[in-house]
């Protein structure tokens, strides 16, 4: 028969054990020791080989993405690589080996395959960094209007992990978990000298020229702009659209959480034109569309789809929408015969990124209002009006 000492001993160890293997299963999986595959490939639609270009890490500026997203990220669209899945893959095989994603949920909704995206992409740059699910993080309200706490919550969130960074970070980047980015995005960013403080890319967006003729807003035109101009203020930004100084950012201790945007999420274009005319050195590239704030109707239609531009200050789908041509069918068939039309337009381009190529013209069918009237009442005030459009960069 066992000493009830040494019974007690063997009990004592096994807790210990127990407890000790359980705690290195919630360390987070950045912490995790993980193998980086070689070569991965989603849905047999595309080649997501990693680039096997050796890197010298001690040659290369540190770079943050703090990446904001929620649950409809995750999911595939009519069997299409997900959207955060797709921006991922595209860190993974840009060649530059020395950048952090941290990702943040702040929703309603679960996102409950998350987890399984990370797992899958066993990397250890990637990680979960926070995860708020509950009613009280809901973005939007019963009746479909923006919840006036929800954005300040998200933007005091955003701030803690733009903190939480990596020492050696440059280049700080916040994004959304739908949002694309060509291949000669993170080229062209470490590219800039290091003594500007701010990197403002122009991008596709559907607020491109928010206060032109619907449609005809972003068709190819030799006095138009190739997508829509970064002037980094109100209405002319993006929050995905802009890389800050990490170091500088830190230092003078500027959070997104400390502009007063009445709770409509206007933080952003504050936030860039504070900055901007408070001498922080800026580089615009204006050369190059080589982000896609999604969706756009630039590669809405490089993928054969059909822009809705019919009320393009609606709530649901602000600044309009994609749809496949059976939902255009269908809302063509609701709607009264007489109150749309559709016209086709050539989309402006850079003629490089996204596939786009020079001289070769993409068109879009794209759905408007047949009279002047409905869209002329804009939402949008002039400020928000582009430099072809009478607005000004101050």
């Amino acid at each position: 028969m066992v000493p009830a000492k040494i019974l007690s001993r063997v009990v004592l160890l096994a807790f210990a054990v127990l407890a000790l293997r359980q705690f290195f299963i919630r360390l987070p999986k950045d912490l995790r020791p993980v193998q980086r595959p070689h070569s991965s490939e989603l849905n047999g639609t595309a080649d997501f080989s990693f680039n096997s270009i050796p890197v010298d890490l001690g040659a290369e500026m540190g770079l943050c993405f703090v990446i904001r997203t929620y649950w409809a990220h995750g999911q595939d669209e009519g069997g299409n690589i997900p959207p955060l899945m797709k921006l991922l893959h595209g860190l993974l095989n840009s060649g530059h080996a020395r950048w952090k994603a941290l990702i943040l949920v702040m929703d309603r909704q679960p996102f409950p395959d998350l987890h399984d995206i990370v797992q899958e992409l066993k990397d250890d740059r990637i990680s979960i960094w926070a995860e708020r699910v509950g009613s009280e993080y809901a973005a939007k309200l019963a009746d479909g209007t923006w919840n006036g706490v929800y954005h300040d919550m998200l933007y005091a969130l955003t701030d803690e992990a733009i903190r939480a960074c990596p020492l050696d970070t440059r280049w700080v980047i916040v994004t959304n978990g739908d949002n694309e980015y060509d291949d000669q995005y993170i080229p062209r960013m470490t590219s800039v000298p290091l003594d500007y403080d701010i990197i403002a890319f122009d991008f596709y967006s559907r607020y491109q020229r928010v206060t032109a003729t619907p449609c005809d807003r972003f068709a190819a035109d030799a006095s138009a702009p190739l997508c829509k101009e970064n002037l980094l203020r109100f209405c002319n930004t993006d929050l995905a659209s802009v890389a800050y100084n990490w170091p500088k950012f830190i230092e003078e201790e500027r959070a997104f959480s400390k502009m007063d945007s009445h709770g409509i999420g206007l933080n952003d274009g504050l936030l860039a034109h504070l900055l901007k005319t408070s001498g922080w050195r800026v580089h615009r590239i204006s050369d190059a569309c080589l982000l896609s704030h999604s969706p756009s109707p630039q590669l809405c239609a490089m993928r054969g789809g059909v822009w809705d531009d019919s009320v393009f200050t609606h709530a649901e789908h602000s600044g309009g929408r994609c749809l496949d041509h059976d939902s255009a069918m269908l809302l063509l068939k609701s709607a009264d015969p007489a109150s749309l039309e559709v016209v086709e337009v050539n989309v402006s381009n850079d003629g490089k990124s996204f596939g786009f190529e020079a001289g070769s013209p993409v068109q879009l069918a794209c759905i408007r209002q047949r009279f002047e009237a409905p869209w002329k009442n804009q939402f949008y005030p002039l400020q928000c009006a582009a430099l072809v459009d009478g607005g000004q960069d101050y």
